[in-house]
């Protein structure tokens, strides 16, 4: 009887020890992948300003508001704009450029440093345009955002 007792025991103990060995390694493979995500979400570590540079802007469609008794203009409906997007800090990857909120984002891929990607951001039938109103220095400001694996945030370009 003695002897099937021990059996069975080093059958548990090793089914067990397996067990543990399988839990461990799922948890050193979880470990692992979550420290490589966080890793490679750290690169993003320049704002877009200091990585990008937006030439070229211009307004291909849009509409002046006046002010109604003094005729000056006081803001700028935007339907359409154009631009370049320039890498300046370095190779940017999977770039992605917003104009306005419920615009389509556009995806431009890869721009090596020093090279520059035209843009065309158009209003959709179903998004209103982009109001852009004179600031103090009577210039009509609007928000482009930008996004790559190297920088994210928000850059203002003037019209």
């Amino acid at each position: 009887m003695g002897k099937v007792k021990k059996g069975r025991n080093r059958k548990k103990t090793s089914i067990l020890f397996v067990l543990l060995l399988i839990f461990g390694v799922i948890i050193a493979v979880g470990v692992y992948q979550n420290m490589h995500q966080s890793s490679s979400q750290s690169n993003q570590e320049y704002s877009a300003a200091e990585y990008f540079e937006i030439v070229n802007a211009t307004i291909n469609d849009g509409k002046l508001r006046r002010n109604e008794t003094t005729g000056e203009i006081i803001a700028v409906e935007i339907y359409s704009i154009s631009f370049e997007v320039k890498a300046v800090k370095g190779d940017a990857h999977n770039v992605v450029v917003q104009g306005w909120a419920r615009s389509q984002p556009e995806e431009l891929g890869t721009i090596l440093k020093g090279e520059a990607r035209a843009v065309i951001e158009q209003r959709t039938s179903t998004s209103a345009p982009y109001l852009s109103q004179k600031n103090a220095d009577g210039k009509f400001p609007m928000t482009i955002r930008i996004t790559s694996q190297e920088a994210s945030g928000f850059i203002i370009i003037y019209f």
